[in-house]
């Protein structure tokens, strides 16, 4: 997190995303849940109510209410074009991440520098080639027969 972030909010049962920018940053990490407070401050919205039966405006509505929900994004980063994999194919393994790649005749354990990771997928910063193959649904028993096979005698 990092001051003038940009988040997109949009409040539950509500229409419309409200954008900000991140203000202030909490300086405690919450121990139970793990989590930062971040606060981002916004104009609340006019929603013009019209009534029925003449269709002009009659009041005024705030979009955002005290204490509301909904589901809000930060942006992390904005770049063109980036290298995923599916989430499957990263795997933990000695205090960094790893994928299996394929060459055509065997896997092999690749050492990359995870960056973002969004719903199904997970960018590589560095270490994976574009044009590389990856083991995704089932890299873990990849993973397992390559550590057997490095504590043969």
């Amino acid at each position: 997190m990092r001051l003038g972030q940009r988040i997109e909010f949009t409040p539950d049962g509500m229409p419309g995303d409200v954008v900000a920018h991140v203000d202030w940053i909490s300086t405690e990490v919450d121990a139970a849940t793990r989590t930062l407070q971040v606060r981002a401050e916004v104009d609340n919205p006019v929603l013009p109510i019209t009534t029925a039966t003449i269709g002009t405006p009659s009041s005024e509505q705030r979009l955002l209410r005290a204490q509301a929900f909904g589901m809000g994004e930060i942006l992390v980063r904005e770049s063109d074009w980036a290298l995923t994999v599916p989430n499957e194919a990263v795997h933990w393994e000695g205090g960094h991440h790893v994928v299996y790649a394929y060459d055509g005749e065997r896997f092999s354990k690749i050492k990359i520098v995870a960056g973002v990771c969004e719903r199904h997928w997970t960018e590589i910063r560095s270490g994976l080639l574009e044009d590389m193959v990856v083991a995704t649904e089932g890299s873990h028993v990849i993973k397992a027969e390559l550590q057997l096979v490095a504590n043969e005698p």
